[in-house]
């Protein structure tokens, strides 16, 4: 049982129940709008959600269906989770659980195919760039004997030393 002590509560639970199960609302955008604390919403919401009420994964599962509906339409990401006033990762949770169908899901979840054979295109890019960082290697290696050539010969010290200035 729910116990309401103070005249603040009495005034606000049930105005913060309708936004929740009707309204659909978060308790984060129940809190912006009423003056009680997160904590005091969500125990209040956990109370009312007794058996015979719906649960908050009803309400999830009927907010993601309702997000499935908007990201078919065409509709980004961001501007469904701002539509629904949740939180991008709360979207992508949603889609992990509820999603039956893997196109559902998002492109993390959905299972790739490893096998696939890399377009010829993107091979010769591969080479190309093996290429580069051979030669990039090579003089890099090249300047750094000419530095121990340089101390060597001249016997003064060009690297810097490591430990703190003194």
């Amino acid at each position: 049982m729910i116990s309401i002590h103070t005249e603040k509560q009495r005034k606000y639970f049930d105005e913060v129940i309708r936004m929740h199960f009707e309204e659909s609302m978060g308790i984060d955008r129940i809190a912006r709008e009423v003056p009680i604390g997160h904590t005091t919403i969500a125990r209040w919401i956990n109370a009312y959600s007794g058996p015979g009420r719906p649960s908050k994964s009803n309400n999830s599962l009927r907010l993601f269906d309702y997000a499935m509906e908007l990201r078919e339409s065409g509709m980004p990401i961001t501007h469904i989770c701002k539509k629904l006033d949740v939180s991008r990762s709360t979207l992508y949770r949603w889609m992990t659980i509820f999603a039956e169908d893997t196109s559902k899901r998002p492109i993390i979840m959905q299972n790739t195919d490893s096998s696939t054979p890399i377009p010829q295109d993107a091979q010769a890019r591969i080479a190309e760039l093996e290429e580069k960082l051979r030669m990039a290697e090579l003089a890099r290696d090249a300047y750094d004997e000419m530095i121990n050539v340089a101390e060597a010969k001249f016997n003064i010290p060009i690297r810097k030393k490591a430990g703190a200035k003194r």
